[in-house]
């Protein structure tokens, strides 16, 4: 009998005891990789730096792992005008904008979002010091890209931070290349693009920061903004590319000269985002003074290397 009793408390103790819900271990996640790709066009100046003294220029030619590739956006508003040999010389203004489809954000902090064309945003640059946030692997950006070159002794310290400066991205990372834009004068911009797991952000100085869709396409312009909206850019302004001379600080300014007359001769390649030259197209072979519309806002707004 003393046994019975005891077989029943030991079931009651252990009918007591709480049950451990054993689960299979969950798979492992599979992240898909996405890229984004990044159109700068208009007024932007390709360079290095070194990383450890952010006020040294350092030469394309050093394949140190200090150096990284920044993109310099010229501020020119309110009457820009540069200095040359041939007197003073007058550029329209232009906008520094990252544009972007509607379809692609997902956040946006410190800047307005305004609308540039049907379901294309965009922000307006105004001194920030920008960054690309990607997690997915990138190899280095090169330091040598198929743009044209800028003269100049020495980029002037008044376009390496705000005013003069619109807007520096800092690119240390990316596939990067030239490419002709879809336009009747050939203009020249460039393509960054970015590994990610589902999203890319660009960061800013003052907490700013824009969050898009990893396999976003985006465009960094620098460009007037009649421009930009319906390709119309004021017929009696001087050639953009001055605005280089006066940062590298050359007064003979002499347009940018491909390294042995090498360009880039793939296009674009996004139908989306044509920027179209008016019709007739213009005549590259004028090199100083005014020039005709279409090469004020396009050819001569081309994308820039330096040294």
């Amino acid at each position: 009998m003393a046994s019975i009793m005891t077989v029943v408390y030991l079931a009651a103790a252990l009918s007591a005891v709480p049950q451990v819900k054993v689960e299979r271990a969950p798979d492992a996640i599979t992240l898909t990789q996405s890229t984004a790709t990044f159109q700068f066009s208009g007024l932007v100046l390709f360079t290095t730096r070194d990383v450890s003294n952010p006020t040294q220029r350092v030469k394309m030619t050093q394949a140190d792992v200090q150096q990284q590739l920044i993109a310099i956006i010229p501020n020119v508003k309110h009457g820009f005008i540069s200095h040359t040999d041939d007197g003073q010389m007058s550029v329209e203004d232009h906008t520094a904008i990252i544009a972007f489809w509607s379809c692609d954000l997902k956040a946006v902090t410190g800047w307005e979002v305004k609308q540039l064309r049907p379901n294309l945003l965009y922000i307006e640059l105004t001194g920030e010091r920008l960054h690309f946030v990607a997690d997915a692997p990138n190899n280095p950006a090169p330091f040598t890209w198929g743009l044209a070159k800028v003269g100049g002794a020495q980029l002037q310290p008044q376009f390496q931070t705000a005013p003069g400066a619109a807007a520096v991205f800092d690119i240390p990372y990316g596939t990067f290349s030239a490419c002709l834009a879809d336009t009747a004068d050939q203009r020249v911009d460039s393509k960054l693009t970015l590994n990610n797991y589902g999203t890319i952000t660009i960061a800013a100085n003052g907490g700013k920061s824009l969050s898009l869709a990893g396999g976003a396409k985006a465009y960094i312009a620098d460009m007037p903004m009649a421009w930009l909206i319906n390709q119309t850019a004021s017929a009696d302004e001087s050639s953009h590319y001055s605005v280089y001379c006066e940062m590298t600080g050359d007064t003979q300014c002499p347009p940018p000269a491909f390294s042995q007359g090498n360009g880039p001769s793939s296009a674009c390649g996004d139908p989306t985002f044509i920027i179209l030259a008016p019709s007739g197209g213009g005549n590259t072979s004028q090199h100083r003074g005014p020039h005709p519309t279409s090469q004020s806002a396009d050819v001569f707004c081309s994308n820039t290397q330096w040294p």
